[in-house]
């Protein structure tokens, strides 16, 4: 099986081994940081499962990651708006 149809197909087992061959947690840890995702402990803390999703984040930030994924890797600052309509 392909690394490509392991990830697509949420297999975790590959997609930790991808993060272990692409230099561990700490790179994604890293990269994570870069667009603001504000992760509480260090990456030791969350070791591989990071990959995964044993970090925490707000559902802001999770929506953002999923939309940066859409829109093929950029980012781009979310901002929650509220309308309030009054009958």
């Amino acid at each position: 099986m392909s690394l490509r149809f392991a990830l697509a197909n949420s297999l975790n087992v590959a997609a930790i081994k991808v993060l272990e061959r692409a230099g561990g947690p700490q790179s994604l840890y890293d990269t994570l940081q870069e667009p603001h995702y504000d992760l509480d402990h260090p990456a030791a803390y969350y070791g591989l499962g990071l990959t995964i999703g044993n970090g925490e984040v707000r559902l802001l930030e999770l929506t953002s990651a999923f939309a940066s994924l859409a829109r093929l890797g950029i980012y781009r600052h979310s901002i929650l708006s509220c309308t309030l309509r009054v009958n």
